[in-house]
């Protein structure tokens, strides 16, 4: 009579709350069978059920095995037997209320299930029946979710928290929520257990995951870092940091390079996602100059974050033409937005020309370095702009433009300037290999003009060289170029 049972138990709902994973939960008979709980023992966190596929126990039959000591108001068979004013032992009807409730959940009539084990818990308050009432909750809110009766789920699943908040129950709600739209509040209902779930890295991913649906990516990275620091080898964290770096744009490999070849200071507190953006940036910007173009990079790239108006703002037209290339590059913090792709790419400008001003003693304007930093950027396209380009004539003779080692002061001449630059790299890159502009780079030095290091370097004579970059240009803009 007193030997130790356990109830009806469900395995484990996993980790992350997307709609997919609720709609396979439903799928596997969601809620006319029994399931199995298993107690997940994560160290340092709340024990908590996962819903899984079902593993269907037999139900234990209520007739039992012969007892040689007789229990006061039970038969020798172990059948319920009347007390003298016509009551069941106490026990025996627990007993019967609670197996006859597993009996109803493993038919599938759970409303009547919950009312048996309801009365059973009425009788006697026990461990096994909150646990088996729980699991009823829980199987009754999936069944209203998949009914989309939202109401009615959320409040079975209060039910069940209330017994215990046990993780995937609070997943599961939160879920509910999003199948709703309502982003916001499963984001607001799952922090409400932070504080139970803080060392849980399968929470936090959840919540990460609702963050960044619902927009909020530094909340969402800060999140994916605490979950990494928990646990770093966990698939649904690898998952999650995918689903950012699209967003971002900031790779892992290339966060971790930039590390080592950038610095960042501030005059105040940054967080955490804006400096990996810019140490990403960095990365990717160094690694195309070095194993892409060939050039040969030793010095460090220095940031300074600050709010003084005097800074550089990535959000000006006139990034192209600031100052200061050399030595740090003074960035107004403020006009970092990891979500504007122009953003990142006029911030990799100013990393390839602070490394190009500090490469050898030949100003950072000249046309190769700046035909360089344009590529890397991606700020400009060259096929839109053969009507700029007709205007060569404005600047200067060809040759005394590939001599400028500055950008002209005019603001037209300097975007045919620039027009030039961008042209003469993808010329060299097209024609030859990517790797011949840092062969250019090492060969540029003083004493040797541009044509010549040129030349050297794809074994053509200067007035060849010209010729052979003009019909590029046409090709590729269609404008017609006079040499003069």
């Amino acid at each position: 009579m007193n030997r130790k049972r356990h109830p009806i138990k469900i395995k484990n709902l996993a980790g992350n709350i997307t709609i997919s994973i609720i709609v396979i939960i439903i799928m596997v008979y969601f809620w006319y069978n029994p399931f199995a709980i298993r107690k997940s023992r994560n160290a340092g966190a709340p024990s908590s059920p996962t819903l899984t596929s079902p593993n269907l126990p037999s139900v234990p039959s209520i007739k039992r095995e012969t007892n040689t000591q007789q229990l006061p108001g039970v038969s020798p068979e172990g059948s319920a037997t009347e007390n003298k004013d016509g009551s069941f032992a106490f026990d025996e009807r627990y007993e019967l209320e609670y197996r006859k409730g597993l009996l109803l959940f493993q038919n599938g009539n759970l409303e009547d299930a919950v009312s048996s084990i309801q009365k059973a818990l009425e009788i006697r308050k026990t461990e096994e029946a909150e646990e088996s009432l729980q699991q009823v909750y829980i199987l009754m809110g999936l069944k209203m979710t998949n009914n989309r009766n939202f109401i009615e789920a959320h409040k079975y699943y209060d039910l069940a928290i209330n017994i215990a908040p046990k993780k995937d129950i609070i997943l599961a709600k939160a879920n509910t929520y999003l199948l709703e739209g309502k982003s916001e509040e499963a984001i607001s209902f799952l922090e409400n257990y932070m504080s139970v779930f803080e060392n849980d890295p399968d929470f936090l991913v959840v919540i990460g995951s609702t963050a960044l649906e619902n927009g909020n990516i530094e909340k969402a990275y800060d999140l994916m870092e605490k979950a990494f620091l928990l646990n770093p080898v966990n698939p649904n964290l690898d998952s999650l940091r995918k689903r950012i770096e699209n967003a971002t744009g900031i790779g892992s490999s290339m966060l971790e390079y930039g590390k080592t070849i950038a610095s960042i200071k501030s005059d105040k507190e940054t967080n955490k996602l804006t400096e990996d953006f810019i140490y990403s940036t960095c990365g990717e910007t160094v690694n195309q100059l070095k194993f892409y173009y060939q050039f040969t990079v030793n010095n460090k790239v220095l940031l300074y974050l600050t709010s003084s108006p005097d800074a550089i703002n990535l959000n000006s037209d006139n990034i192209y033409d600031a100052p200061g290339y050399a030595n740090q590059i003074i960035l107004s913090g403020d006009s970092i937005d990891i979500h504007n792709s122009v953003l990142k790419s006029r911030l990799k400008y100013l990393v390839a020309k602070n490394i190009f001003s500090n490469y050898s003693d030949l100003p950072a304007g000249n046309l190769l370095y700046e035909g360089t930093a344009l590529k890397i950027s991606g700020s400009l396209d060259l096929s839109n702009e053969g009507v700029s380009l007709q205007r060569i004539a404005e600047i200067s003779r060809l040759s005394e433009v590939l001599s400028l080692y500055s950008l002209p002061q005019d603001k037209e001449k300097k975007r045919i300037y620039r027009l030039l630059a961008l042209s003469f790299v993808d010329y060299i890159e097209s024609n030859y290999t990517p790797a011949a502009l840092g062969q250019i780079a090492a060969s540029f030095k003083s004493g040797v003009t541009f044509q010549f290091a040129v030349s050297s370097v794809i074994k053509k004579g200067q007035d060849a060289m010209l010729q052979e970059w003009l019909r590029f240009i046409k090709m590729y803009t269609g404008a017609t170029i006079k040499r003069f």
